[in-house]
């Protein structure tokens, strides 16, 4: 007497998004360094020595000089997709407050300059990446990661006190690099590093909308030095992924 095997095949389940696309949450705290410089060249770098009372040319005349110093605590938030382990895609925001010390100078030359200590919080928003290389390729170094992220900065305005005009944002690229170590199931805790660079503009038009010289206007173009602002510092990390 024969038996019948009525066993059928297991149908191989079909892959889906979830597979390979999880969800990425990420909480960061720690210290940061902060420092700004903004300088505007003169047009002409011609000025009028009152004690010698004749023209003089400085080919490093600027105006609108203010720059400050500091640190304090730094905090961001990100939420996004984890891609295949390895590819964290996010949308971050955060905040800086720094303590330190400011300077204000109309002139490059001018021997008044004015000095305030305090308190400069600065939000910061933008989008990034993440990368994971070393995802189940060696324990050693499977929770290493470097990424970099598009940011905007909301700067503090405190120059308009001084008639400076530079504008109340700056754009840059945050990047950083770090550990994660893994503490429960999907959670991971994590050592973090990290630095940023920022850019500022001036006032496209000045009041009457022409390019010229005017004592407490920015001109049309940008602050010289290219980067305007430079942040690094440290953070401790929790992830979720």
């Amino acid at each position: 007497m024969g038996f019948e095997n009525d066993s059928k095949p297991v149908p191989k389940r079909r892959r889906q998004a979830s597979d390979f696309v999880y969800p990425y949450f990420e909480v960061s705290a720690g210290v940061q360094r902060a420092k700004s410089d903004y300088k505007t060249e003169s047009y002409s770098h011609w000025y009028h020595d009152v004690d010698r009372e004749e023209m003089i040319y400085d080919e490093d005349l600027y105006y609108d000089v203010y720059s400050f110093e500091g640190h304090g605590p730094f905090f961001n938030s990100r939420v996004g997709a984890l891609v295949f382990r390895r590819l964290a895609v996010f949308f971050d925001i955060g905040f800086i407050r720094s303590a330190g010390n400011s300077s204000y100078k109309y002139y490059s030359r001018d021997k008044e300059e004015f000095k305030e200590n305090g308190n400069v919080v600065r939000f910061f928003w933008g989008g990034g990446v993440k990368v994971f290389p070393f995802v189940n390729v060696s324990s050693i170094f499977d929770g290493l990661f470097v990424g970099t992220a598009l940011s905007f900065m909301d700067v503090d305005n405190s120059w308009k006190e001084y008639e400076m005009t530079y504008t109340d944002y700056e754009f840059g690229l945050r990047i950083e690099t770090g550990n994660l170590w893994k503490i429960y199931k999907h959670f991971f805790l994590g050592i973090t590093l990290n630095a940023a660079l920022y850019w500022n503009a001036a006032e496209t038009e000045n009041e009457y909308k022409i390019a010229q010289f005017r004592v407490g206007e920015s001109p049309n173009r940008a602050p010289a030095g290219g980067i305007n602002s430079l942040q690094f510092g440290a953070a401790l990390s929790v992830v979720h992924r």
